[in-house]
């Protein structure tokens, strides 16, 4: 058991909203809910910034995103201040300034862990510890030739199983607007769902509706779909849906799966890195990347058969409390940390 008197610091240097920080500040909330001193450092005027705030932890806030001289002092200042023994980078930018010379030589005690949420890059070799939030990524790291890499799983909060009521199967989906995401892909599977005259309703979260329009219309899905922007009601989001999908190109994780999960959703999704490690055949169908014909007929499967469908989403449920809750994170996150203490 690591020594109550260690201090964590969770870094995120990111440019845009997205998953990260939630990791992030699930990782420090979790330190801080076993009783360490955990902190947080990351930027100033993002629009992820008010979040991290929210969390109630002492926040560090830097100026600048860029390795630059200005930047690197307010790092070190900031790390001066906090004096943590360990240090958690999350994604590359945060890496760059952990790995930076002239911290290393000014806190050659700290232990600086890099948090991989999707990116191995040859950043991450000037660490001698790192994670990776699934098991493909940990193997990258260590190929770089990181000494210590371990697996860590995010997780969400868990709830209570509510059952749905809408009168049309309703399909959600939630991302930035990024083409890793897939919503071209879905639009052209619901445009399928529209030919075959199958009734349903989809719901796009974080993303608007400008940038899909084209499809919208080429697919004629305008009373289908509803564009939702960002949300901060997640639960009411999830409460809303029948089905839960997930397009991505790329996913190396799959925070909203968890969370879709843990809302009793059964999961269609493609098979990306992340979905592959998360969803089982008894609560999910996963189809192959662009594949809207593979991905429109898994949706059909499950708006069709709506009893098979509400067991799949209980026994997700089941699956992601087990598995994916809040309080198995302290626990994997303090055996990582005394395994590197100890042995390094």
């Amino acid at each position: 058991m690591l020594n109550k008197k260690i201090c964590f610091l969770n870094c995120f240097m990111g440019n845009a909203r997205g998953g990260i920080e939630v990791v992030m500040r699930d990782y420090a909330e979790a330190l801080k809910s076993a009783g360490y001193k955990s902190e947080l450092l990351s930027l100033r005027g993002k629009n992820y910034t008010q979040f991290i705030l929210d969390s109630k932890l002492k926040t560090y806030l830097v100026f600048s995103r860029g390795l630059n001289p200005f930047s690197v002092l307010q790092f070190a200042y900031y790390l001066y201040i906090s004096k943590p023994n360990i240090v958690f980078l999350h994604g590359t930018k945060a890496i760059e300034f952990g790995t930076c010379k002239f911290i290393k030589i000014l806190f050659p005690n700290i232990k600086f862990i890099g948090v991989s949420h999707g990116v191995c890059s040859s950043k991450y070799t000037g660490l001698t510890s790192a994670i990776g939030v699934n098991p493909y990524l940990k193997h990258r790291l260590s190929n770089l030739g990181i000494a210590k890499t371990y697996y860590c799983p995010n997780v969400t909060k868990v709830i209570e199983a509510k059952k749905k009521k809408n009168t049309i199967i309703t399909i959600g989906t939630s991302g930035r607007n990024s083409r890793a995401k897939g919503f071209d892909i879905l639009l052209e599977a619901l445009g399928i769902l529209v030919s075959q005259k199958i009734p349903f309703l989809c719901l796009f979260a974080g993303c608007e509706k400008k940038d899909y329009q084209i499809f919208i219309d080429k697919y004629k899905l305008e009373k289908h779909v509803r564009f939702l922007g960002w949300i901060n009601d997640k639960e009411k989001f999830y409460n809303s849906l029948d089905i839960y999908c997930s397009p991505s190109r790329i996913e190396p994780f799959g925070l909203t799966l968890i969370e879709a999960m843990m809302h009793s959703l059964p999961i269609v999704a493609t098979r990306c890195e992340g979905p592959c490690t998360i969803v089982k055949p008894t609560f999910g169908i996963l189809v192959e990347r662009e594949a809207p014909h593979q991905l429109a007929k898994a949706l059909k499967v499950l708006i069709e058969n709506p009893q098979e469908s509400e067991k799949m989403g209980k026994r997700g449920h089941i699956e992601a409390t087990k598995k994916y809750n809040k309080d198995n994170l302290s626990k994997c996150l303090l055996k990582i940390c005394t395994d590197i203490i100890e042995n390094s």
